[in-house]
């Protein structure tokens, strides 16, 4: 028994493959332009404030370490 060779059956079969392809294709245009698209999406920053202090120091000695 043969084995089943790809290459072979796409070649033997052109014009459905090309349909299947241009299907594909079409598929994926429409796809993207069903994308949802957002001018500001939703995100959040994940920042965190130390604030220290020392007592007794001058802002201008600390401030400039």
């Amino acid at each position: 028994m043969k084995a089943f060779n790809l290459s072979e059956w796409v070649l033997n079969h052109r014009s459905f493959t090309g349909f299947m392809l241009a299907l594909v294709v079409l598929g994926g245009v429409f796809a993207y332009h069903m994308l949802g698209q957002q001018e500001d999406p939703p995100f959040t920053f994940r920042i965190m404030v130390v604030k220290t202090l020392y007592p007794g120091a001058p802002r201008w000695k600390w401030n400039s370490s």
